[in-house]
């Protein structure tokens, strides 16, 4: 699985924010999918589990659901867990910001921000996921995060449980 296997999902209510992300990830070789409220990117996840590498971009204050509740929601599904989430906002607030880092975010990045860090901040934590997530059945056999273990998937005949991750 490889970084252009991984798609980067845009939740924001501003469509000039969507489309400028998504232009400069297309700029970079990063597939991305722009969704304009909490409920329309919930409704397109639907029940499936992360299968691919994936980054989110979550805006903070959106109407209806905000990025936070969004967030909260995910991580009870274990989505969050999966996928590092990237907090965007122009109303940040340093309190915001740490709860939402100790709740597992990823990062928290306010607006206007600089476009390369923010596309060079995904290319790492999407280098550093990929070969954590693989589909079940396959034999990968990939370093987790700078030496600290392997995993393996899929071994037939002696394991009871061939789509369980062994760390």
């Amino acid at each position: 699985m490889s970084r252009s296997d991984a798609t980067v999902y845009i939740v924001d209510d501003d469509a000039s924010v969507r489309e400028a992300l998504a232009w400069l990830l297309r700029s970079r070789r990063l597939l991305s999918e722009s969704f304009d409220s909490a409920e329309a990117f919930e409704q397109a996840l639907g029940q499936a589990e992360p299968a691919a590498p994936a980054c989110l971009l979550l805006d903070v204050r959106m109407p209806g659901a905000s990025g936070l509740a969004l967030f909260d929601r995910l991580v009870e599904r274990g989505v969050a867990h999966a996928w590092p989430v990237i907090f965007l906002t122009g109303h940040a607030s340093v309190a915001t910001a740490v709860e939402a880092l100790k709740r597992g975010a990823f990062d928290f990045c306010e607006k206007p921000f600089s476009d390369n860090a923010l596309v060079d901040r995904i290319e790492r934590r999407l280098a550093w996921i990929a070969p954590i997530i693989v589909v079940p059945g396959e034999l990968e056999l990939e370093a987790l995060a700078e030496g600290a273990g392997r995993v393996l998937l899929g071994l037939e005949g002696e394991d009871p449980d061939p789509g369980a991750v062994r760390i």
